[in-house]
């Protein structure tokens, strides 16, 4: 399978905009540091609710640079349909209170890759982010509803510095496929019919 990544620039302030392409399929991304772009995309997802008959399924990533100790989580991952949002949480000053109420609503169920840290690393970041629940791991699913065997992940880009605020072409096209097979496999198995523990 063969991914492409375009910045496409709208001259707009405080976000980077890309679009990831393969197999026919595009999904719009929107790299940002600001609170007010984060709020508008999660009034976006929100409209996007109404089309899961169940819960809403929400694909989640999570990247922190490795270093001495516990690093904090530097970049959150959100992935609804063919829109992914990636924030730089180590170069925000604030988060929108929105953000915290779409981790906390329970009609959200948040679905990752190899995500079983993602909570934790959360809520140790400067915000301080709370999750209701831990996030569902789809990992195990991959080949099996993408038919493919497995998601490209490169090492060498997880071990990267996250909290630069300029992320590379690499760096986001490898956490927007994260989270958006993520997203697609929870729709697809109905991830919200899933045993739910909470915190």
């Amino acid at each position: 399978m063969e991914f492409t990544i375009v910045e496409i620039n709208f001259g707009l302030l405080n976000q980077r905009c890309f679009m990831v392409t393969f197999d026919g399929t595009g999904i719009f991304i929107t790299v940002t540091h600001t609170a007010d772009v984060v709020e508008h995309w999660i009034t976006m997802a929100n409209t996007l609710r109404g089309e899961f008959p169940g819960r809403f399924p929400v694909g989640l990533g999570v990247q922190w640079t490795p270093g001495d100790g516990d690093p904090p989580a530097d970049t959150l991952q959100l992935c609804v349909d063919s829109q992914c949002l990636v924030y730089q949480l180590s170069n925000s000053p604030r988060v929108p209170d929105s953000l915290q109420e779409f981790l906390m609503n329970p009609g959200n169920i948040f679905v990752g890759l190899w995500n079983h840290r993602d909570r934790w690393k959360l809520s140790i970041s400067g915000h301080r982010l709370r999750m209701l629940r831990d996030p569902l791991d789809m990992a195990n699913y991959v080949e099996e509803y993408l038919g493919i065997p497995g998601v490209p992940i490169s090492q060498k880009i997880c071990m990267s510095v996250w909290r630069d605020e300029y992320l590379n072409y690499e760096q986001v096209l490898q956490v927007t496929l994260d989270a958006h097979f993520a997203f697609v496999i929870g729709g697809d198995i109905r991830a919200w019919e899933f045993n739910l523990v909470g915190p």
